[in-house]
C-alpha cells in the first residue's frame, strides 16, 4: 500500500475546507440546487397553471381578500414579538434570568401542543 497525498489547488482548498468559506460555499451550492429543482418542478410540469393566472386576476383576488390581512397582521406581530422576547430581554436582565424565561416559554409551548 502506498500513501498518496492529494494536492488541492488554492481554489479547491477554499471550496472544500471545513470552516467559514467551505461552509459558505456549501450553503450557496445547496440553495442553488434547491432553486434549480424548484423551478424545474414548477415550470416543467404545470405550465398551464401559471398561464391561467394574470396580474389583474391576482390584484382582484388581493382586493377581495383584504380582510385577511387586517386580521392576520396583529396576530403575526404578537407571535413574532413573543418569539424574539428573549433577545430583547438580554439588554435589561442577566443571561441567567433570560435563559430561565426562555426555558419556561419552551416548556409552556410544548405543553400546549
Amino acid at each position: 500500500m502506498t500513501n498518496r497525498v492529494i494536492w488541492l489547488s488554492p481554489i479547491g482548498q477554499l471550496l472544500f475546507q471545513s470552516g467559514g468559506m467551505g461552509w459558505l460555499f456549501d450553503a450557496i451550492l445547496g440553495q442553488l440546487i434547491s432553486v434549480v429543482f424548484l423551478v424545474n418542478r414548477l415550470f416543467g410540469e404545470n405550465r398551464a397553471y401559471f398561464a391561467q393566472n394574470s396580474c389583474q386576476g391576482m390584484i382582484k383576488q388581493g382586493k377581495r381578500h383584504i380582510d385577511f390581512l387586517i386580521y392576520d397582521m396583529p396576530t403575526t406581530a404578537v407571535n413574532v414579538a413573543a418569539a424574539h422576547t428573549p433577545n430583547i430581554l438580554f439588554t435589561f436582565f442577566t443571561t441567567q434570568s433570560v435563559g430561565f424565561f426562555f426555558l419556561t416559554q419552551r416548556v409552556q409551548q410544548n405543553l400546549l401542543k
